[in-house]
């Protein structure tokens, strides 16, 4: 399947480069969190969330882990007005990164790398996830993918099953499943800008996520 690069407002365009890509563009200054945060986390200029740079912020970092957070604190079910209730859940391998004088990176693969004491530290240390394996389910149907927040690259796209149907009609069900998706992150993506660019409301989210992160079990 060719690349669908989500352009500002809802544009789409295909490419053919076995990726994905999503980018949107965040204006108000934000507030990122971590328990320890580094100094260049406190205040954030305009944001351009996507390939442009993106090496220059983390907001992408942000809503990975934030949805990580809601995924395991809030249910883990949304609620959205494209297409009812959403069950999000986030899986490994995990990426974790803390930007500053060079960035510090640790991948966790083996087992169940989310429930890993490794995971726990790196939350600890105020590293955030930077790539996951992100799952949206809505019913019997699950979207599987992994996300590369950076620059918001989706790599190994999975749709739900389908039916047996003939080559037209599989095609056809193929994309609306694909538009089911995109809808659907994007929408929980401007569920998280809402969170985000107001500063009321991500002081709390960022104490609730301070409070997960120290509470959370962890298994060896």
């Amino acid at each position: 399947m060719g690349t669908l690069a989500l352009k500002h407002k809802g544009e789409r365009a295909f490419n053919h480069d076995g990726e994905v890509s999503a980018g949107r563009e965040l204006d108000d200054a934000a507030t990122g969190f971590g328990v320890e945060p580094h100094p260049s986390e406190e205040i954030l200029p305009r944001i351009v969330v996507g390939g442009i740079d993106a090496a220059d912020n983390n907001a992408g970092q942000d809503f990975l882990t934030w949805m990580w957070f809601y995924s395991e604190t809030r249910g883990g079910i949304i609620k959205l007005s494209s297409g009812g209730d959403f069950a999000i859940m986030i899986e490994g391998p995990l990426t974790f990164v803390l930007e500053g004088q060079g960035a510090h990176e640790t991948v966790l693969r083996r087992g169940s790398p989310e429930i890993s004491v490794e995971a726990k530290i790196a939350l600890l240390g105020g590293k955030k996830l930077r790539k996951a394996k992100l799952l949206l389910a809505r019913g019997q149907d699950t979207w599987q993918v992994t996300l590369d927040a950076d620059q918001f690259l989706f790599r190994g796209l999975k749709l739900p099953e389908g039916e047996k149907l003939d080559p037209i009609s599989r095609f056809q069900e193929r994309m609306t499943s694909l538009s089911t998706f995109t809808t659907a992150f994007l929408e929980i993506y401007d569920r998280f800008l809402k969170e985000r660019t107001d500063a009321k409301v991500w002081a709390k989210t960022r104490e609730a996520i301070h409070q997960w992160v120290s509470e959370r079990t962890a298994r060896k």
